[in-house]
């Protein structure tokens, strides 16, 4: 029987890769056993979450566009056909989870500090005096610093963009 790799997240848990048969009765499992619903996401990842999941008042899962997804949900991806044919390498699956792990279950005060001390890194490579030696370290500690301010301000942004609360130093009183 043939296998796809897919990610699979539960409510109140992290997202997880794991490997199914490539049938309908699989994901429904994954679904535990509800009508598979598909939601568009982005990078050809589309999602499955139960259609009925509402009504069945099941408990939030995580928001999407500040919609409530609620029960399981799996995602995977399709080719050119809409044949499902999941995440063809473990890293691209892992890589695909730990961004759904960070923009669901993300602390904004964190992505705040985050974001103030990589930019705090970038300006004291600004305002240092650099030796001719030290350019191509320099170099990489400020990429890296940019790696971590574009990260975390990508998952504020997308927390914030799905209903998520402000950091609290952002908060009136």
């Amino acid at each position: 029987m043939k296998t796809i790799r897919v990610i699979h997240k539960r409510p109140s848990m992290l997202a997880e890769v794991v490997v199914i048969e490539d049938t309908l009765e699989a994901l429904h499992a994954l679904l535990d056993g509800g009508y598979l619903c598909v939601i568009r996401l982005s990078d050809g990842v589309h999602g499955y979450v139960d259609d009925e999941g509402l009504l069945k008042e099941l408990p939030l899962n995580f928001l999407l566009r500040g919609e409530p997804i609620v029960g399981p949900a799996i995602f995977s991806k399709a080719d050119a056909e809409g044949d499902e044919v999941g995440f063809e390498t473990e890293e691209e699956a892992s890589r695909v989870c730990a961004r759904i792990n960070h923009s669901v279950a993300m602390d904004p005060d964190e992505a705040l500090k985050n974001a103030r001390e990589a930019l705090a890194e970038l300006r004291a490579h600004q305002d240092a005096d650099e030796a001719p030696d030290d350019a191509t370290d320099n170099a990489f500690s400020r990429l890296a610093a940019i790696e971590e301010l574009a990260d975390a301000f990508e998952a504020l942004d997308g927390w914030l963009s799905n209903g998520g609360f402000l950091p609290k130093d952002w908060q009136r009183p």
